[in-house]
Protein backbone atom coordinates (compact mmCIF):
# COMPACT_ATOMS: atom_id res chain seq x y z
CA UNK A 1 0.00 0.00 0.00
CA UNK A 2 2.98 2.35 0.84
CA UNK A 3 4.34 2.08 -2.62
CA UNK A 4 1.04 2.48 -4.05
CA UNK A 5 0.35 5.68 -2.49
CA UNK A 6 4.31 7.38 -2.83
CA UNK A 7 3.82 6.55 -6.49
CA UNK A 8 0.07 7.56 -6.75
CA UNK A 9 0.35 10.92 -4.94
CA UNK A 10 2.26 13.87 -4.50
CA UNK A 11 5.37 12.36 -2.61
CA UNK A 12 7.04 11.36 -5.66
CA UNK A 13 7.25 15.25 -7.03
CA UNK A 14 9.31 16.01 -4.43
CA UNK A 15 11.16 12.49 -3.00
CA UNK A 16 13.30 10.27 -5.00
CA UNK A 17 13.86 6.06 -3.70
CA UNK A 18 17.27 6.79 -3.28
CA UNK A 19 18.25 10.44 -4.69
CA UNK A 20 17.81 13.81 -3.16
CA UNK A 21 14.99 15.91 -5.74
CA UNK A 22 13.83 18.90 -3.80
CA UNK A 23 13.14 16.77 -0.31
CA UNK A 24 15.12 13.78 0.86
CA UNK A 25 15.28 11.00 -0.38
CA UNK A 26 12.79 7.82 1.12
CA UNK A 27 16.46 5.84 1.92
CA UNK A 28 17.86 9.23 3.53
CA UNK A 29 15.02 9.41 5.56
CA UNK A 30 14.67 6.13 6.69
CA UNK A 31 18.57 6.14 8.22
CA UNK A 32 17.62 9.26 10.10
CA UNK A 33 14.79 7.79 11.36
CA UNK A 34 16.39 4.17 12.02
CA UNK A 35 19.74 6.16 13.96
CA UNK A 36 17.41 8.43 15.85
CA UNK A 37 15.38 6.22 17.01
CA UNK A 38 11.86 7.71 15.28
CA UNK A 39 8.62 6.44 14.14
CA UNK A 40 7.60 7.58 10.55
CA UNK A 41 4.29 5.72 10.81
CA UNK A 42 3.58 8.53 14.09
CA UNK A 43 5.08 10.82 12.39
CA UNK A 44 2.57 10.36 8.77
CA UNK A 45 -0.14 10.36 11.14
CA UNK A 46 0.65 13.48 12.65
CA UNK A 47 1.56 12.05 16.27
CA UNK A 48 4.97 13.28 16.48
CA UNK A 49 7.42 16.06 14.72
CA UNK A 50 9.76 15.46 12.18
CA UNK A 51 13.49 14.31 12.78
CA UNK A 52 14.84 14.72 9.23
CA UNK A 53 16.13 18.45 8.74
CA UNK A 54 13.65 20.49 6.55
CA UNK A 55 12.33 24.09 6.13
CA UNK A 56 9.10 25.28 6.97
CA UNK A 57 8.23 25.40 3.10
CA UNK A 58 8.43 21.19 3.22
CA UNK A 59 7.08 20.77 6.23
CA UNK A 60 4.10 22.92 5.21
CA UNK A 61 3.72 20.86 1.46
CA UNK A 62 4.15 17.71 3.49
CA UNK A 63 1.62 18.66 5.93
CA UNK A 64 -0.71 19.47 3.09
CA UNK A 65 -0.23 16.02 1.51
CA UNK A 66 -0.34 14.14 4.38
CA UNK A 67 -4.00 15.79 5.60
CA UNK A 68 -5.17 15.33 2.18
CA UNK A 69 -4.84 11.25 1.79
CA UNK A 70 -2.08 9.49 3.76
CA UNK A 71 -4.26 9.68 7.22
CA UNK A 72 -7.40 8.00 5.27
CA UNK A 73 -5.34 5.00 4.38
CA UNK A 74 -2.38 4.91 7.48
CA UNK A 75 -4.13 2.88 10.65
Amino acid sequence: MGNRLFSEKTCIKCHDIDAEKTAPSVVEIMTIYKEKGGNIVSFLKGHALPIVDTTAAQVAIMQESIDGFLKKNIR
